[in-house]
């Protein structure tokens, strides 16, 4: 990850991803799940800090985020990363 700060949105993203134990690919997997299509290069281009993410996508990913915090155990199993 780059010196760059990071949207709140991002951090919030990649501590989720984090303390679920999901690589970008899974999580991704994850989100697209329920309903939250998002690309592994966008994600990877939020978490490096080269681009943020609109403002709508911001505020679909902090919904998520809050409706998911902890990968619910029903979900498909994804590879851990």
């Amino acid at each position: 990850m780059s010196d760059r700060e990071l949207p709140p949105v991002v951090e919030a993203l990649l501590e989720w991803r984090k303390r679920n134990g999901l690589s970008q690919e899974a999580a991704v997997r994850v989100m697209a799940t329920y309903g939250y299509p998002v690309t592994v290069a966008s994600l990877a281009q939020w978490e490096k800090g080269n681009r943020k993410p609109s403002v709508l996508a911001a505020i679909a990913i902090m919904g998520f985020l809050q409706k998911y915090p902890v990968v619910p155990p029903s979900a498909p199993p994804y590879p851990l990363g």
